[in-house]
């Protein structure tokens, strides 16, 4: 994790179920999965679900 405030973010997606995390900043997100969710930016976001 590039940005140790990010935790809570991760914990809060994992403990939620989430299926992604949008995120503006990709580069804090070293891992393009944490549990089940993917890291995604908004515009990967938008063009998976138009």
């Amino acid at each position: 994790m590039g940005d140790p405030k990010d935790v809570i973010y991760v914990l809060t997606a994992s403990i939620g179920g989430a299926d992604a995390i949008l995120t503006g900043d990709l580069r804090d997100f070293i891992e393009s999965l944490y549990g089940d969710a993917r890291v995604l930016s908004v515009r990967q976001f938008l063009d998976l679900h138009p």
